[in-house]
């Protein structure tokens, strides 16, 4: 039985979103959203959804939120991203205790 090494989302993140390269190419070909919108980004499996209706907590300027989809989150609790139109990061700050 063969093992398969698959990377996590912090791993991916750290490796592909941060630098927005990956998901400046997804926006390149897939649009920006519509106004009052969000898209929706798998970040482990590159499932999407586009257009989404917006949360009163996505902060104004982001385009596209990564986060694990059922399939790919194992019950763990994975991160919530939010990246801007050029890819930036738009999450929210959060104050330190």
């Amino acid at each position: 039985m063969a093992t398969t090494t698959r990377k996590t989302h912090a791993q991916r993140r750290d490796s592909d979103v941060a630098s927005g390269r990956m998901v400046r190419a997804w926006l390149a070909a897939n649009g920006a959203p519509m106004p009052g919108r969000i898209h929706l980004y798998c970040p482990s499996c590159g499932r999407t959804l586009k257009n989404m209706r917006r949360c009163d907590t996505d902060p104004a300027k982001a385009a596209v939120l990564l986060h694990d989809c059922p399939e790919c989150n194992a019950g763990d609790f994975s991160f919530t991203d939010y990246l801007d139109i050029r890819g930036h990061d738009a999450s929210p700050r959060r104050a330190k205790p």
